[in-house]
């Protein structure tokens, strides 16, 4: 079982955050773990700018207040659609050469969050999965708590070991589950090392703040 505890992730430079499907809690949990490690926060690739503030995840993260450095994008593209198409209504190819883990001055951990999941197109040849292996990090999975999670859970864990991707471990969202839990930990044998509910609004922050 591969197995760590909140305080040792503040021991590491930086950690990938992606998830087993888009819209699944990787902003908050990654303001969670921002807010927990004192991390500074990271989004190479934004896929969709929202016409009201806040317009992108590095704005929410900006809007909570937690007195981190959030990096700009190397990539923001106005359609909500898939990181490839985004790109393509743009003109642009996304060329993951040009994507370099920022250097934080005050040497915090770096939260690097990922667009949608792991086979996520980036360009006519390469999945976020790619992206990940380039940068060489340790990568946390987000998943849902609810029906289909052991599924998604398990082929986003397969598809990064076929990688030789280091997964440090994964963080639930949603409703507590405590047999989808047991079920992933036994499958995977990666702990589960957080549970969050699903916190949505900026309103809700504090008690996020709070949580865990």
């Amino acid at each position: 079982m591969i197995s760590m505890n909140i305080q040792e992730l503040s021991k590491l430079p930086a950690i990938f955050i992606t998830g087993t499907d888009t819209d699944i809690g990787k902003t908050i949990a990654s303001a969670w773990l921002c807010h927990k490690l004192n991390a500074d926060y990271f989004k190479p690739i934004q896929s969709g700018i929202q016409k009201i503030f806040p317009h992108t995840d590095s704005d929410f993260i900006k809007s909570l207040d937690l007195n981190i450095k959030v990096f700009d994008e190397i990539y923001k593209f106005e359609h909500a659609l898939s990181p490839h198409l985004s790109a393509q209504y743009a003109g642009i190819n996304i060329d993951l050469n040009k994507i370099i883990l920022p250097q934080s001055e005050c040497k915090n951990t770096l939260i690097v969050e990922g667009a949608g999941g792991v086979l996520t197109p980036l360009n006519k040849n390469e999945y976020i999965a790619d992206l990940i292996k380039k940068l060489d990090i340790p990568t946390i999975i987000i998943c849902r708590s609810t029906l289909g999670t052991i599924n998604h859970t398990c082929l986003t864990v397969k598809l990064l070991q076929s990688y030789n991707i280091n997964i440090i471990g994964i963080i639930m969202v949603g409703i507590y589950n405590a047999e989808n839990k047991k079920s992933i930990q036994h499958y995977t044998k990666i702990d589960i090392i957080a549970e969050l509910p699903i916190f949505s609004q900026k309103n809700n922050w504090l008690q996020l703040k709070n949580y865990g």
